[in-house]
């Protein structure tokens, strides 16, 4: 049983969102919007309005309510309480003045595992894809799906593997970063492409990833190209690169990138924010959100 959390009530949560005003609308998710608002003792939260169709019964509903006040982390959005008045269930969270990460990185467009999106399983393996999905953003400083960008980069994933298996990974980088630490972005787009391997059994666990990025193990390298890559009819891009450029074997299906080179060059710090998402997700900490 997670800490006890405030009751509010309807007309409370009315008052404090000035009627759920569009003025104060946050976002928009698959559960319902979310309201900021201001409570009688002046303090700020946002207000989560549950969708008739995510509505659950009263027992259900408390259910959940305690499961999700008992994860307590502090990457996580903390839960002050909840309203269930009828049909009428709403949740309060903290209120973030610098947004969600979802915001401050790009449109989560869905990082929909193969299996999820094919088949509908969602396991731990399916945050693993996801997980790899924000990393190649991060280092790239772009989203999944650029429809403004060359038709051969528009979508990150195959562009990122076609420089990865050349050796040509470095050219992903954020082309806005003036300096960055060669050794980590190497490290951060390995794990990445790790992860977003087709079938959930060959991708890492989530602590093994924490491992991998932190430095403290070699990372593998898989050569053989993901199979909803080449499934897909995506722009052929192999005639974009020299000639000499001879293809990897497709009977090496392993290999190790050493992580003990010492870079000397400063700049962005790539590995901090990938591990602490790690960390979250490992601890099936991102659950709440979807």
């Amino acid at each position: 049983m997670g800490p006890k959390v405030k009751t509010y009530t309807y007309s409370e949560l009315k008052t404090a969102t000035a009627d759920f005003s569009s003025a104060n609308l946050l976002g928009e998710g698959g559960f319902g919007p979310v309201y900021k608002g201001i409570l009688n003792d002046g303090s700020v939260v946002a207000v989560k309005q549950l969708s008739v169709e995510s509505h659950n019964g009263r027992s259900q509903f408390l259910t959940e309510i305690s499961t999700i006040s008992a994860v307590q982390h502090w990457n996580l959005v903390k839960l002050h309480g909840s309203c269930l008045e009828g049909s009428r269930r709403l949740l309060v969270y903290e209120y973030l003045e610098n947004k969600s990460l979802d915001q401050a990185l790009f449109v989560f467009s869905g990082y929909l595992a193969p299996e999820y999106a094919m088949h509908g399983h969602l396991t731990s393996k399916a945050d693993v894809y996801g997980f790899g999905v924000v990393c190649l953003e991060i280092v790239s400083g772009r989203p999944n799906y650029d429809d403004k960008l060359d038709p051969k980069q528009k979508y990150l994933l195959p562009w990122a593997w076609t420089l990865y298996e050349r050796n040509r990974h470095l050219e992903l980088i954020d082309p806005s970063l003036s300096s960055f630490n060669e050794q980590e972005a190497t490290r951060m787009i390995g794990v990445a492409i790790l992860c977003v391997q087709t079938s959930p059994a060959l991708r890492p666990t989530m602590s093994r990833v924490i491992t991998m990025l932190s430095g403290d193990i070699e990372i593998p390298v898989v050569k053989t190209k993901p199979s909803y890559l080449t499934d897909l009819d995506f722009d052929d891009i192999t005639n974009d690169f020299d000639d000499e450029e001879s293809m990897p074997s497709e009977n090496t299906t392993m290999m190790t990138t050493s992580t003990t080179t010492n870079t000397t060059t400063t700049g962005v710090d790539f590995m901090s924010l990938p591990i602490m998402l790690s960390e979250v997700i490992r601890k099936g900490s991102f659950r709440e959100g979807r």
